[in-house]
């Protein structure tokens, strides 16, 4: 017996009708052992909702699947869970304003199931949640749809070691950000703490996506990706010089904080023992100095942090 007789008969159709549906689904080419068969139910389920109730949509469901030594006997601590929500929740919401969305939508923690941990949520957006009577929207323009299509794509690259792809479709796509050069660099932080969590616990993620016609999204986050991602965050110093004038307003033992007339004040800091005394800074009066500017930069040009470091005073004289 087919896979696509089994279906059949779970939904007590007639198995011609989805021999069309597979087929759509391309699964009449691929092996039955490679077939995601949740998927076709949930298609076959769609059509036959349409038949008997047009315009309506299946409820969409978020599947967070965690499997690892902390839920090996299907239980998890619930600050566990908590660290995996809120890391999500922040991929969830840069994943939003990389795509342009007005509104983030949030997800609700609907129900836990065994077998590993699952995690059931429901996404939640008002523009969506205010059609009537569940009345299907534009699923091509489903904006939940597209931006779980964005996490998606982001787990598949980062599982087969291809980020780069990634960030590659966000400029090419032009979207928004900071980082003109790289838009998508808050959603792969987001990504980064995402994969802290799941490392800090030795967990994988499995996530699966129900659109409202059936179609399933789904991706994971194993130790092959997760190791991948902490190998990106690897970062090398990249150091530039940079002159800096204004009166001293701050100072402690290795730091001193020069305030450039309007611009935002500047703290810069002294190596050595005592740095800061030795040099006999004179508070609220004006100096010139030169720093390096420390960028510490990782394989994806991603700035993590960055200081300032004294060279030399410019103009010694100013200083007496």
């Amino acid at each position: 017996m087919s896979t696509c007789d089994d279906a059949g008969r779970y939904f007590g159709h007639d198995v011609q009708s989805l021999d069309a549906l597979w087929a759509d689904l391309g699964a009449d080419a691929t092996p039955e052992d490679q077939v995601d068969l949740t998927e076709v139910f949930d298609r076959h389920l769609f059509e036959a909702l349409q038949e008997y109730h047009p315009g309506q949509r299946l409820d969409r469901t978020l599947d967070l699947r965690l499997s690892g030594q902390s839920a090996e006997l299907g239980t998890l601590d619930f600050t566990i869970t908590n660290e995996v929500y809120e890391e999500f929740g922040a991929e969830v919401s840069s994943a939003a304003v990389f795509l342009g969305m007005p509104v983030a939508p949030t997800f609700a923690l609907v129900g836990v199931s065994p077998g590993s941990v699952v995690l059931h949520l429901a996404p939640s957006l008002p523009e969506l949640d205010d059609a009537e009577d569940g009345a299907l929207p534009d699923l091509v323009a489903d904006p939940v749809d597209g931006l779980l299509e964005c996490l998606n794509s982001l787990h598949q690259y980062a599982e087969q070691n291809e980020l780069q792809r990634f960030v590659a479709s966000g400029r090419d796509a032009g979207r928004r950000g900071k980082n003109q050069e790289n838009p998508s660099e808050p959603v792969l932080k987001a990504l980064h703490g995402l994969v802290k969590v799941l490392d800090k616990h030795n967990l994988s993620l499995d996530l699966r996506w129900r659109a409202g016609d059936g179609r399933n999204r789904r991706s994971q986050l194993t130790e092959r990706g997760r190791a991948y991602v902490r190998r990106l965050w690897d970062t090398h110093e990249v150091v530039s010089p940079k002159e800096f004038s204004g009166r001293i307003v701050g100072m402690s033992l290795n730091t001193f904080t020069i305030k450039p007339g309007s611009a935002r004040k500047v703290d810069i800091t002294v190596e050595g023992d005592e740095g800061v005394l030795r040099l006999n800074l004179p508070f609220g009066e004006p100096v010139t100095v030169l720093a390096e500017e420390v960028h510490e930069v990782n394989s994806l040009g991603i700035q993590t942090k960055s200081k300032l470091i004294y060279v030399s005073h410019v103009r010694p004289n100013q200083l007496f």
